[in-house]
């Protein structure tokens, strides 16, 4: 875990250097970071994890890294990996038109 948010860190400060010319503001990016164990949780539950981790990292004051806790992870049940399957289901439909 402690690389994962080092490395999720380093990307945040990577981010806040870039320049986005004609903007006034400058964008910033939180992250959200989970781990599972081997004995871990599906892939469909880590990604729910660390998205409410992000979500707390905006509630914080935006622009940081929170991790997700251990044991949250580890014991994730099959209603939050059903929510992510279904969040990452629309993000990954075709659009049409």
């Amino acid at each position: 875990m402690a690389q994962a948010l080092k490395t999720a860190d380093h990307l945040r400060r990577a981010f806040a250097a870039i320049s986005f010319p004609g903007l006034d503001v400058k964008p910033t990016v939180s992250v959200g970071v989970a781990m599972a164990s081997e004995a871990g949780c599906s892939l469909s539950a880590l990604l729910a994890l660390a998205d409410r981790a992000l979500y707390r990292a905006k509630a914080d004051g935006r622009n940081r890294v929170a991790p997700a806790p251990l044991m949250l992870v580890e014991s994730a049940g099959a209603d939050v990996a059903r929510r992510a399957s279904d969040r990452h289901a629309a993000f990954t439909a075709p659009i049409a038109g």
